[in-house]
């Protein structure tokens, strides 16, 4: 399982899949769904699209990436689909966020 929480977060970007991620623990994909979840209690497309968001919620914080740039990182299809999955998880959306929560902002000035 490792080796797939790790390949999931340096390659956020990559169009994950159960699949995939079976074949990279060298599993078929039922008995690899089913060990995730309870490894992790969590699927694993759940897994995938939590640590995209705690991405872009990061990167929203600490830096002036454009939103969409942002999605395209983290492994969104579009700006559209991380505001719409942001928003659900969040409460927000990504621009409410980084109004809210940014840190680059806390500079302060002499």
């Amino acid at each position: 399982m490792s080796a797939v929480i790790t390949d999931v977060l340096k390659s956020q970007d990559h169009p994950h899949s159960v699949q995939s991620m079976a074949e990279t623990a060298t599993m078929g994909r039922s008995a690899f769904s089913t060990r995730f979840k309870e490894c992790f209690n969590e699927t694993p497309m759940t897994f995938v699209r939590k640590a995209r968001l705690r991405r872009a919620a990061r990167m929203l914080r600490t830096t002036q990436t454009s939103i969409r740039s942002i999605a395209s990182v983290a492994g969104f299809a579009s700006r559209s689909r991380l505001s719409q999955t942001f928003t659900r998880e969040y409460g927000m959306t990504p621009s409410a966020y980084r109004a809210t929560e940014a840190t680059f902002l806390d500079v302060e000035v002499s």
